[in-house]
């Protein structure tokens, strides 16, 4: 009757437990959920700036290009391959140079900065490539995307 007594005992704790454990992923599902729906909110406003935006660098911290868009292929005369891996200030001339590692540094700490890039498009003319840098915070890395 004792042993009876100590398996219901241990059938009854252990439906709490596994109770317990349904109640924990149920939560952890809604928050999953939410987390994919703020991501998912997030990728289709960046997606739909990046569209607006006729010219599209996405860099690391310190300039190195990670991917770019068409139009700056078009503007540049380059290709992917020539550009990813290669540094932003490879693109502008010497006067925007010195600029855009203080705006680089700005941005890195948060701030949006609206610049003209002079030189950054083979085509472009005197008024140069306006374009504004953005911090994008990655699961692994920050990065910067130049958009214009």
């Amino acid at each position: 009757n004792k042993q009876l007594w100590k398996e219901v005992e241990e059938r009854m704790k252990a439906e709490e437990d596994l109770n317990a454990t349904h109640d924990k992923l149920k939560d952890a599902n809604r928050r999953l959920q939410l987390a994919y729906s703020l991501i998912s909110q997030e990728k289709d406003r960046l997606s739909s700036r990046l569209q607006g935006a006729s010219k599209a660098i996405l860099m690391n911290q310190e300039g190195k290009i990670l991917g770019v868009t068409d139009k700056v292929l078009e503007c540049t005369g380059m290709s992917r391959i020539q550009i990813i891996g290669n540094y932003i200030y490879d693109l502008v001339d010497e006067e925007s140079k010195k600029e855009l590692k203080k705006e680089i540094s700005k941005a890195n700490k948060g701030l949006l900065i609206p610049s003209t890039f002079h030189k950054i498009c083979i085509n472009a003319d005197s008024e140069g490539y306006e374009a504004s840098l953005l911090l994008l915070n990655a699961k692994t890395e920050k990065l910067l995307l130049l958009l214009g």
